[in-house]
């Protein structure tokens, strides 16, 4: 390695030769210190290149942009995973190199998340999006690190889910035919969009992703049928859909745009589901007087979903059944998050042969007087 300067120029050259290939670079600074460095960095970046097919190094902020453009993600997760790398990039130099990224930095972040009261859950899929980011860099070449960082515990939480009294009441909020007779109606609730996203997530327990994600050629109205792609566990499934849910469907499909192949087509990913958590707050489902007595788990458009799956299993629907509607990787996943609502049927059965035994064999026993 050698540092040259050209006439006229004040910044030190970069000049080396590897395998017989000469490598000239200017170090864009007249510093002769810094130059020496940047001479190094040149110099291995051009052997991590060669011998092991690196491309050399990246920012994090280059790194979080090739992973966000990443192809074949819907709206609404690249709206979720723009929001957690915005997260991490808060907090870490963006403009630092990937593969000098350390894991104490990693932990500081999560101090950092831990002090602004977020939830570990939260915290958890911040740290899997950047993992994710330095994996999609080092799948194209680029050099990276090893995020050797535990993931936080996360409390298991009572499941939430509405009442059918609740149900009525959201609903006839969300409705635009009933809004339409309250005072200081305003027009921007006229859009049904927000109820029919609310029919189906109730009635098929797509999650919200899923169903913004819904295309007319997913329908089967032959055969009252959905046909979902789950790309959070990579998985597809068929749902049949229930009386409303139909009504609701057919209601969008004469009214559809020729031009938009979706179902739904929001101008902002996450209009529909927060105007549900607007609709539920204003409700008053998230008072203190029901967080308290839920054990401080909020309602959100999710609880939707969850409300779907607890009616389900309430009314002795098998859990196996339940996992595979709701898409789940795992049956363990819908068996501890809802079995214990789950009629047990086998200590009914067994209070049932109690009962028997007893009337068999407890017989008065007659004595003489």
């Amino acid at each position: 390695m050698a540092l040259t300067r050209r006439k006229n120029s004040k910044n030190w050259i970069s000049q080396f030769s590897y395998n017989n290939k000469q490598y000239v670079k200017s170090t864009k600074t007249s510093n002769k210190k810094l130059a020496e460095r940047i001479d190094k960095q040149y110099y291995e970046n051009v052997i991590n290149t060669v011998e092991f097919g690196e491309n050399g190094s990246i920012t994090l902020e280059e790194a979080v942009d090739m992973y966000l453009d990443r192809p074949k993600v819907n709206e609404n997760r690249l709206y979720q995973d723009t929001m957690k790398t915005t997260r991490f990039l808060s907090v870490l130099n963006g403009k630092r190199k990937v593969h000098e990224l350390k894991n104490y930095e990693v932990h500081n972040m999560i101090d950092v998340f831990m002090k602004q009261d977020l939830s570990n859950n939260y915290i958890n899929s911040i740290l899997s999006s950047l993992r994710m980011t330095i994996k999609t860099v080092k799948a194209k070449g680029y050099r990276t690190t090893t995020i050797d960082v535990q993931r936080l515990k996360v409390v298991k939480k009572r499941i939430r889910y509405l009442s059918y009294e609740e149900e009525t009441l959201l609903l006839r909020d969300l409705n635009p035919v009933t809004r339409a007779e309250l005072p200081n109606f305003k027009v921007r609730y006229t859009d049904s969009d927000v109820y029919d996203f609310a029919i189906l997530s109730l009635d098929t327990g797509m999650r919200s992703g899923e169903t913004l994600s819904l295309n007319w050629s997913n329908v089967d109205f032959k055969k009252r049928t959905l046909r979902v792609y789950r790309s959070k566990v990579d998985n597809e499934s068929i749902l049949y859909f229930t009386d409303r849910a139909e009504s609701i469907l057919r209601k969008r499909y004469v009214n559809r745009s020729t031009d938009n192949e979706l179902i739904f087509n929001p101008t902002h990913p996450r209009l529909l589901q927060n105007r549900v958590i607007f609709s539920m707050n204003k409700l008053g489902f998230n008072n203190e007087e029901l967080l308290k007595q839920h054990k401080g788990v909020h309602v959100n458009a999710h609880t939707l979903r969850k409300t779907f799956a607890s009616r389900l299993v309430m009314n002795k629907v098998p859990i196996e059944v339940v996992s595979r509607i709701l898409g789940h990787a795992d049956i363990k996943m819908t068996q501890d998050a809802y079995a214990f609502l789950s009629p047990d049927m086998g200590t009914e059965n067994a209070a049932n042969v109690l009962n028997q035994l007893t009337q068999q064999n407890s017989q008065p026993n007659l004595m003489a007087v």
